[in-house]
């Protein structure tokens, strides 16, 4: 039977609190700017009415700007204990670096004037393609702000998580305050 006594060797680090980085996060940033590339490229081909590059795939952005969405609420769960659920947007917020916070704004910004335009010109009916055919213009520049804006923000996730982790673990490091009493409310409960 094995047991910490019969090992041999320097005893193991205490394992921290801290989470590990997640080692696949350039790849998966990697993926989303590629579908990001692909959705600009998506949305000015409908702008100009001309044919989609990716033809009758395009909706796959679709799909594509969702999963990268879910993959980086995934990968935010790796924060520190000490960033509470509620405040997990604050943090990643606080974290991010002055041109990513103005890229998401800018982003967010244009995916709320793409719905205006693009409601206010009577395009945004329900327009349905058949499977197999491809998408009509109305229909692609629609969705594709939305995919810009999904794809951007997973990216900005993927490159804020190793900051906010850090931030996390230096906040660990350092003597944290004593909470205060609460005064006439403490004593009340006894």
């Amino acid at each position: 039977m094995y047991n910490e006594e019969s090992r041999v060797g320097p005893p193991a680090p205490p394992e921290a609190d801290t989470p590990r980085p997640i080692p696949g996060l350039p790849l998966l940033a990697a993926a989303a700017g590629t579908g990001l590339v692909l959705s600009v490229v998506a949305h000015v081909a409908a702008i100009r009415g001309l044919p989609q590059p990716l033809g009758e795939s395009t909706m796959m952005l679709h799909a594509a700007s969702l999963l990268a969405l879910a993959a980086a609420a995934f990968a935010s769960r790796g924060l520190p204990a000490d960033v509470e659920p509620k405040r997990r947007g604050l943090a990643f917020w606080s974290a991010l670096p002055a041109w990513a916070r103005r890229t998401i704004q800018v982003l967010f910004a244009y995916v709320f004037l793409n719905i205006v335009l693009c409601h206010g010109d009577g395009a945004g009916g329900i327009i349905k393609p058949r499977f197999g055919e491809e998408p009509p213009p109305a229909v692609v520049r629609s969705f594709s702000g939305h995919w810009m804006f999904f794809f951007g923000t997973a990216i900005v996730i993927f490159l804020a998580v190793p900051s906010v982790a850090a931030r996390g673990r230096d906040a660990e490091a350092r003597p944290q305050p004593k909470p205060k009493p609460r005064g006439d409310f403490d004593e009340w409960l006894g």
